[in-house]
């Protein structure tokens, strides 16, 4: 789950998608192509929106796309 926070929801969906384009290279091993791609087809996205006015978004990508590591 990757979020975004802010006043407006326009600017927090593309942080949120922003971040999560950041995320999946960093951690997942993903070229920026591929995660645009696999946020573009399975990023499901949900807005939420605080007590105090704050909106959020958040983009959730399902564990099971991805390939399990193998530790050592």
């Amino acid at each position: 789950i990757v979020p975004g926070m802010g006043e407006e929801l326009d600017g927090e969906m593309r942080d949120c998608t922003l971040e999560a384009l950041h995320f999946l290279p960093e951690n997942k091993g993903l070229r920026r192509e591929e995660a645009y791609s696999l946020v573009a087809v399975a990023g499901d996205f949900h807005i939420t929106q605080g007590v105090n006015g704050t909106q959020g978004v958040h983009c959730r990508i399902r564990k099971d796309l991805f390939a399990p590591t193998v530790e050592a």
